[in-house]
């Protein structure tokens, strides 16, 4: 699940673009890097062989971008022993909490570009909907692709149906744009721990869709942020 979150590769075009607006996240995103890098010192790796910098400014983005992939190969050596046990789970939960919201954060920013670059080339009449619509993309692909995981991994088909009926709650606070995707999430985490606690579910498959479940909540938790946050300043 956590290579279908990997960020695109972005343009000096695009990262222009962004300066249709002042950078109120960057402090937010290094904040966020700061931490993952941190991690890299208690596994006695050297951040910058994968970051190569410290932090970043707009002018860095394209080589943030890599770096927050390519941090991605740091997190598949450490990830499946984490996964052989509960104790070693929650020793790291916060870790991979993390990095998925860097990628959402990071997925937030490339919506803005991908926004801008639209009116660039084209005349937009309602740019607040059309930046609601294209916002819903990259979310709609990320929760379709989370319900596919946990349906091969969780056999539990009708009560996971009852729970996406949530689906139809929407966010009072946002003016009903976006489903409420986290109380979807944290319904499956009290399902899954009430069955694991009854022991029918095992802790091999509890922790499978548990972690599935981390990284999609915040990194859908970050887009969220990004995206209310750009849509609401257009007029």
């Amino acid at each position: 699940m956590i290579e279908f979150l990997k960020l695109a590769e972005i343009k000096p075009q695009d990262i222009n673009n962004l300066r249709h607006i002042s950078p109120w996240w960057n402090k937010m995103i290094n904040k966020q890097i700061k931490k993952l890098q941190k991690i890299m010192l208690n596994f006695k790796t050297n951040p910058l062989d994968f970051w190569k910098q410290e932090r970043f400014e707009v002018d860095d983005y394209e080589l943030m971008f890599r770096s927050i992939n390519n941090y991605l190969n740091f997190y598949n050596q450490k990830i499946s022993h984490i996964l052989t046990s509960k104790k070693a789970f929650k020793k790291f939960e916060k870790w991979i909490a993390t990095y998925a919201n860097t990628l959402g954060f990071a997925s937030g920013i490339y919506f803005m570009m991908q926004y801008f670059n639209h009116l660039e080339n084209n005349e937009v009449e309602d740019k607040k909907a059309f930046a609601i619509e294209l916002s819903k993309k990259r979310l709609d692909d990320v929760y379709d692709r989370y319900k596919r995981e946990i349906k091969k991994i969780l056999h539990h088909d009708d009560e996971l149906a009852q729970i996406y009926k949530f689906e139809m709650v929407e966010f009072k606070t946002e003016k009903n744009i976006y489903i409420d995707y986290q109380l979807i999430f944290k319904t499956i985490v009290k399902f899954i721990t009430n069955l694991n606690l009854q022991k029918k579910l095992d802790d091999n498959v509890f922790l499978k869709v548990l972690y599935h479940t981390i990284i999609v909540a915040n990194f859908i938790h970050a887009y969220v942020y990004f995206s209310t946050n750009l849509i609401k300043r257009i007029i």
